[in-house]
């Protein structure tokens, strides 16, 4: 799984980029190669004149299932980082598990089922 942070105006520290690197792997990680990548995007909605505007946005792409994305704005920039990584997470989780269903349905449309 590759993972690309951008950050157009600096609003990361390295230590914080690889505490972030380290959190979507924890969180991804799981799901194995049917995630090819996360991309996480940071900003500061406002600009300087603050607020609760500390966006960050993470898209996973999964492989033939498409790309779950969750946008998350706080007042503090390291709360909407774990909180879109959460709700990324979770929904990758969803979209497997529909899908791996949608795969069951698919496969046993006989109206019957044999026993032994």
């Amino acid at each position: 799984m590759k993972i690309v942070i951008r950050d157009q105006h600096q609003l990361l520290s390295p230590e914080a980029i690889e505490r972030t690197k380290t959190k979507v792997t924890a969180a991804f990680s799981k799901f194995g190669l049917r995630i090819s990548r996360v991309e996480i995007s940071v900003e500061d909605v406002n600009g300087p004149r603050g607020g609760v505007d500390q966006q960050c946005r993470v898209v996973a792409k999964l492989k033939k299932m498409g790309d779950v994305m969750a946008t998350v704005t706080d007042a503090s920039l390291a709360k909407s980082i774990r909180s879109a990584i959460s709700r990324a997470e979770r929904g990758v989780s969803r979209r497997i598990r529909k899908h791996s269903v949608g795969d069951n349905d698919r496969s046993s449309n006989f109206g019957f089922a044999f026993y032994d």
